[in-house]
């Protein structure tokens, strides 16, 4: 059976994560756009002005993946060590990340500023 971890609507799509992978599933006719990653059970927020999502991996790594009708990935980096299944948080231009050891901020550039 699968389980979504985690879940977020764009538009008319919506993206989820899960172990498994990434989907992203058209709300129009329930077609899947695209399956990708293999970030294991970790968390995603959607950045909807600039239609991408951040994906923290469950060992610790941050995802940039593009929120449009092909998955492409336009960076990755190690963010904390070890495991994680702790949401994200984002505060302004602030990412907030953690897990049971450490946390750690990262700000963000955002368009416009």
């Amino acid at each position: 059976m699968a389980r979504a971890d985690a879940t977020r609507v764009q538009g008319d799509r919506v993206y989820t994560q899960e172990q498994r992978g990434e989907d992203c599933i058209d709300l129009k006719d329930g077609q899947r756009k695209w399956k990708g990653g293999r970030y294991g059970n970790g968390q995603l927020v959607l950045l909807p002005e600039q239609d991408l999502l951040l994906v923290l991996t469950e060992d610790g790594r941050l995802a940039l993946v593009n929120a449009s009708e092909e998955f492409t990935e336009l960076a990755q980096f190690p963010a904390i060590k070890g495991k994680t299944w702790n949401h994200p948080v984002l505060v302004s231009d602030v990412l907030l990340v953690r897990n049971a050891q450490e946390m750690a901020a990262f700000r963000l550039s955002l368009p416009g500023h």
